[in-house]
């Protein structure tokens, strides 16, 4: 009870360092909290590649966690340094170590307590009152309800119980190392100055360079999870690395190029660096990580969301689309039955007979083969070294190009007219289905089709125009023959454009494909025979269900990016602060030193702004460097979900990174004050 009451009177008595380590424990507890409720969502399963996306936010996660355990150490070590004066008396009132080591026992009990009861509850409140204002304001995450679940509790409690373990025999460790008298004098103890550790410094550059050097080559991060994971702990280790170690011997170097050195400016920033460097390395990594992870963050989502519009229309270059194997009866009647009902016009028509499924297929030097399983699994630089292309084709009789297009061309029964819709075909002759044709022109345009760079992941896509519909017959023949995954087939493709208010456009859509489903139904319960068993009889697709879905897919990414963005920046604030406040205490004895060495008022403080900018800004742009590799990463993550315009990406990419380092500087700016009154204060 005692040790209780000693350990509760310190609290207040030392509130100056106590608060803010207490502040920021309270934090940590509300990031892993929030982090847990993010992670364990429901909402991220019910997402295409749901998993893959889980399995991201769970490496954020470990991320946060990794940070919470260096954040901690970092503020400890400001708290049990301003705390040594106090131990040492203790000890020398004849209290010895083992009865302080039972008071610091106590005493992180009772921090550890007012952590989690304090932190659980504002981190509950806060997550829900996020995930409502974000709802409301966003209008995205609606399959992202909020669950807060005893698991989650209980694995929050158990990291920070871990943490506290952790500070605790730290702190143990290194009262046994101190004798009295030094524990006595710790506080005012002149600062050792710090070692050169070549090894770390090589290591540092060494692990950044080998992660930006995965980041530049890893072909599909979904499919190399684990090298993924691999890259961004080698970038974490080389940027704590180059803070804490490499920064110093740097430093020293230039200390010793006497050239340098030996001027004004330079002899006071070299010095005046070395110790921040030293005393601030891990915070300064922390905020570089923090930052990194916001920008990342927020750039992909935002640059996912920003790009759905485009990626809908690039993938729907008509607003309906219905691919038949069998002519359909009545199709048209239901159509204009359906626009009748829903204020729809329809502005085209396209009515035309040619191939409805096609295999994927293998394009090498010109000669089509159906494509294997072996070639799905490839990666896109294997088979760019194989120089082999997987493509999506279709084929259509010259009379149906004819009628639509106005054409009068005429086509012999070897030769073909070429639309490549996405990438390229440079051959003069192409084999395909057993049959050789000659290239006799590609077409710049299609009425029912345009030229895109979206595509789908290394696949190109061609449209084949040949002379009737005996050639494609016998080309779907051969086809057939060589494969028995997918059946090609010949049938009717009804096409239409149309205009109407957003709602009126949708809800069209829906009535046909309600109207699809019927047909298949009866088709399925009339055991029709089909020329694909493997294919449904109708489909179809709408650029309007597409736009809805992907709106609310993309976003629902933008709405984690916020809270994750948000999350980070709320970290890195308070780690800037904190690290102002401690600063503060340490600058303001080097603050009356300089002063009495000669420096005028107005030259320390320009000497301490200027360290202290250059401290701030080396976070920043090492933070810019990381999200430059990682962008090679972020594209093909992104290529997988749709987004596959990389001038739109770079520029949201941009933007993003300007928007961060406008409210970076304002909390420096706000945090300052804070240190030059701590400064002020104290002198």
């Amino acid at each position: 009870m005692y040790y209780l009451k000693l350990a509760w009177t310190n609290l207040y008595s030392n509130k100056s360092a106590t608060f803010p380590f207490l502040g920021a424990m309270i934090f940590l507890v509300m990031l892993n909290l929030l982090m847990q409720i993010i992670v364990k969502n429901d909402g991220i399963e019910a997402m295409p590649n749901g998993s893959t996306i889980r399995n991201i936010f769970i490496l954020g996660n470990v991320i946060i966690v990794l940070f919470s355990i260096i954040f901690s150490f970092y503020t400890n070590g400001f708290l049990m340094k301003s705390r040594q004066r106090e131990l040492g008396l203790y000890n020398v009132l004849g209290m010895g170590k083992k009865n302080i080591r039972f008071l610091l026992f106590v005493e992180n009990g009772l921090n550890m307590v007012i952590a989690l009861a304090i932190g659980l509850i504002l981190g509950g409140a806060f997550s829900k009152f996020l995930f409502l204002v974000l709802k409301k304001l966003t209008g995205f995450g609606e399959e992202f309800d909020f669950s807060l679940t005893s698991g989650m509790i209980f694995v929050t409690i158990a990291i920070t119980f871990g943490l506290f373990i952790l500070l605790l025999f730290y702190n143990m460790f290194k009262l046994s190392k101190i004798n009295p008298i030094d524990l006595l004098h710790g506080g005012q103890a002149g600062e050792k100055e710090p070692k050169s550790h070549w090894i770390l410094s090589i290591l540092s550059f060494v692990s950044l360079g080998s992660g930006y050097y995965l980041s530049v080559t890893i072909e599909s991060p979904v499919q190399n999870m684990p090298l993924f994971f691999l890259t961004v702990l080698l970038v974490i280790i080389g940027t704590y690395l180059l803070m804490v170690s490499a920064s110093v011997t740097i430093l020293k170097f230039l200390r010793k190029r006497s050239s340098i050195f030996y001027r004004p400016k330079p002899f006071v920033n070299i010095s005046g660096m070395l110790y921040r460097m030293k005393q601030n390395g891990m915070g300064l990594a922390s905020i570089c990580i923090l930052s990194t992870m916001l920008l990342v963050t927020l750039s992909s989502t935002a640059g996912l969301f920003v790009s759905s519009e485009a990626g809908v229309q690039e993938r729907n270059p008509v607003d309906i689309k219905m691919t038949s194997q069998l002519p359909v009866e009545n199709l048209k009647e239901y159509v204009n039955d359906f626009a009748e009902k829903n204020n729809i016009t329809i502005d085209e028509v396209f009515d035309i007979k040619g191939s409805t499924t096609f295999p994927q297929m293998e394009l090498f030097e010109g000669t089509f083969t159906p494509a294997s399983q072996e070639d799905y699994l490839q990666s896109q630089s294997e088979r760019s070294e194989e120089g082999t292309t997987l493509v999506d084709i279709e084929l259509i009789p010259m009379n149906e190009y004819q009628k639509i297009s106005g054409s009068e061309q005429e086509l012999a029964a070897d030769e073909m007219l070429v639309f490549v819709r996405t990438g390229e075909l440079p051959y003069e002759e192409v084999f395909l289905g057993g049959e050789t044709f000659t290239v006799k022109d590609e077409l710049d345009s299609l009425p029912f089709s345009a030229v895109t760079e979206q595509g789908g992941i290394g696949v190109e896509e061609y449209i084949f125009i040949v002379s009737d519909e005996q050639t494609i017959q016998q080309v779907i023949d051969n086809v057939n023959r060589d494969n028995e995954y997918r059946q090609a087939t010949f049938g009717n493709q009804f096409m239409l454009n149309i205009s109407g208010t957003e709602e009126d456009r949708l809800n069209f859509s829906k009535d046909l494909s309600a109207q699809v489903d019927v047909l298949n139904e009866e088709t399925s319960s009339q055991q029709i025979n089909l020329p694909n068993e493997n294919s449904n009889f109708i489909s179809i697709s709408s650029i309007d269900e597409d736009r809805a879905s992907t709106f609310s897919l993309n976003g629902g990414f933008l709405f984690l990016g916020i809270v994750f963005s948000l999350t980070f920046a709320v970290a890195t604030a308070l780690i800037i602060y904190y690290k102002q406040i401690s600063e503060g205490y340490e600058d303001a004895e080097r603050f009356e030193v300089m002063q009495k060495v000669g420096m005028s008022h107005k030259e320390v403080k320009q000497t301490i702004r200027s360290q202290i900018l250059m401290v701030f800004l080396f976070p920043l742009a090492l933070a810019v460097v990381h999200l430059s590799f990682s962008t090679f990463i972020i594209k093909k993550l992104l290529l997988s979900l749709g987004l596959n315009n990389d001038l739109l990406f770079t520029i949201v990419t941009v933007i993003s990174v300007g928007a961060f380092s406008i409210c970076y500087f304002i909390v420096y700016l706000q945090t300052s004050k804070v240190y030059y009154r701590i400064v002020r204060r104290e002198n």
